[in-house]
């Protein structure tokens, strides 16, 4: 069994949505309820936190140096540096209920994230693809969107649905960003905890962390289970590669909801953790502002809507 190391003891309240930037060598991560973002520095311990709103579900580096902030119902963009904001796309929720969770981009640096009902109504997540100041919505009525993942030739996406205890798969046009063919590649039992984050390595394989279920599962890409990394807290919540080689594993936890007696037994539960050498990642998929761009053109010219599936 791989072994795990303390990386940020914390603890977090709900810590998600880890990144690794390879260009700062930094871990990025965030608290979603706190609306805190995190930067570690593994290399010196640093951890610097700022408070930048919540709910903050997720933060992706640029391809131009910025911040992505997925927060609330908005996407904006974050200097780090000088602690400025701005909105650049927003999604217009049926009622307050409905916020943004998840989000990552694809390998043309297009930016996706789920919806979730705060009060946690079945059927009322969607996947958006934000190609445009309003986004588009290109999965509906499902239970509980969170985690999202492209294989390393892009072709095909996952996306994991927490409250029905499924990863579907996709194939995916990496050159228009629609999806097809969908199918559920692989469904959890309750006892093996809630499928949130997900992350693909360099092989294709796929990692899922399991929300009360104090693990993180590996698996082949034909959905076979490989290994089970075990941690001493029961809400692992996501995980992404990372270091030079970007071959450590670095999970983030939650302490949120906790009762006192399992406050008790689980002292670590919001820390965030890393497994040295449990394999090899893909690069980082940063965001590209030319992929907003290109949507406003499209759309400016008239030209057809990109055709996804139901």
């Amino acid at each position: 069994m791989r072994e795990w190391e303390l990386a940020v003891e914390g603890p977090i309240g709900l810590g998600e949505a880890p990144f690794w930037d390879d260009e700062r060598q930094c871990l990025w991560f965030v608290d979603i309820t706190e609306g805190v973002l995190y930067r570690f520095d593994p290399g010196t311990g640093e951890v610097a936190g700022r408070q930048v709103g919540s709910p903050l579900s997720a933060a992706i580096p640029a391809a131009d140096g910025a911040l992505i902030l997925v927060r609330g119902t908005g996407v904006y963009r974050y200097d780090w540096d000088h602690a400025t904001t701005t909105l650049i796309a927003a999604i217009d929720p049926p009622d307050a209920t409905i916020q943004l969770n998840d989000a990552a981009c694809d390998p043309r640096g297009r930016l996706w994230a789920g919806t979730i009902d705060a009060n946690f109504g079945r059927g009322r997540s969607s996947l958006l693809r934000f190609s445009a100041a309003v986004p588009d919505t290109v999965l509906s009525s499902r239970g509980l969107a969170n985690g999202i993942a492209w294989s390393p030739d892009g072709a095909t996406m996952y996306f994991a649905d927490s409250q029905q205890h499924t990863i579907e798969a996709f194939d995916y046009n990496v050159e228009s960003g629609s999806v097809s063919q969908p199918r559920v590649w692989l469904t959890l039992s309750e006892p093996q905890g809630f499928p949130d984050g997900l992350a693909v390595d360099a092989r294709g394989d796929v990692w899922v962390a399991l929300y009360a279920g104090a693990a993180v599962h590996h698996y082949s890409d034909e959905g076979a289970l490989v290994e089970v990394l075990q941690f001493p807290v029961d809400r692992v919540t996501n995980m992404c590669f990372g270091g030079a080689d970007l071959v450590d594993l670095y999970v983030t936890t939650s302490s949120q909801r906790l009762t006192p007696a399992e406050q008790r037994c689980q002292p670590l539960a919001g820390a965030t953790f890393v497994v040295p050498r449990a394999g090899t990642g893909q690069p980082s998929r940063r965001w590209n502002p030319a992929t907003m761009r290109r949507a406003a053109a499209r759309s400016r010219l008239g030209e057809p809507p990109i055709h996804d599936c139901p």
